[in-house]
């Protein structure tokens, strides 16, 4: 009688771990139906909304480093990035991403950016999702407040900590002063930039997201190497 109870239990929690494994995965697995729904079709008006993000980019980027202007700024669509993300990023890869990384796409509304992107190949990759939002931080120039609102791959909720310490690794690595804390719950990294400028020649003065957009805005205080702060897309920076 003991031997068939212990072979009962066994199975039963086989059983189990089986049904457990089977909705993770299912879960993991799982993808968010807006994440196909924000994908801009191939074709003409793609590759154009494509070269409409590059151009603004590289516009603003050739403001803030001329003397003469001392007001820059730039607002970008999602369907500008989305459509960026599907044609001259593959060409001209300003940035390498992990090879387990692709196909990255962003959704704006309201106080809220979700980047979304592929983690892995084929039938086992999944989704990954990251919402975000961000503000400039009253009365401290360029330090900007980045609240991570949820963090999913597929549909199942993951641990933020990795994420948290990626993040600041890659920002000490630009010199970019990164500090955490809570808010409403949520991570929010306090981010100074750049961090060994006590008299910063960028001022931000505007980051929103709005429905559809990002808005970003600032001045000049003298000419600035912007190149200094980030990798060239001609250059094809790593």
């Amino acid at each position: 009688m003991r031997r068939r109870a212990l072979l009962r239990l066994f199975f039963v929690l086989a059983s189990l771990l089986s049904i457990v494994a089977a909705v993770l995965g299912k879960m993991v697995l799982h993808e968010p139906a807006t994440y196909g729904a924000i994908s801009v079709p191939t074709g003409q008006e793609r590759r154009n909304l494509s070269g409409q993000f590059y151009s603004s980019v590289w516009h603003m980027m050739d403001s803030v480093r001329n003397p003469n202007e001392e007001q820059w700024g730039a607002t970008f669509s999602a369907d500008q990035i989305n459509s960026y993300f599907e044609e001259d990023f593959i060409r001209a890869r300003p940035f390498r991403l992990p090879e387990e990384i692709h196909s990255p796409r962003v959704q704006i509304e309201p106080n809220r950016l979700c980047l979304a992107f592929r983690y892995g190949q084929g039938f086992w990759s999944s989704v990954v999702t990251l919402e975000l939002n961000a503000w400039l931080v009253a009365n401290e120039p360029n330090a900007v407040a980045v609240e991570v609102l949820g963090f999913h791959a597929g549909s199942l909720p993951c641990s933020t900590q990795s994420l948290l310490e990626r993040v600041a690794d890659t920002a000490r690595q630009w010199n970019v002063e990164v500090t955490w804390y809570r808010y409403r719950g949520h991570p929010v990294a306090l981010l100074r930039l750049p961090s060994d400028q006590p008299n910063p020649s960028i001022l931000l003065q505007r980051l929103e997201f709005q429905e559809g957009k990002i808005e970003i805005a600032g001045r000049s205080t003298e000419g600035t190497p912007l190149r200094n702060m980030v990798p060239s897309v001609e250059s094809g920076g790593e």
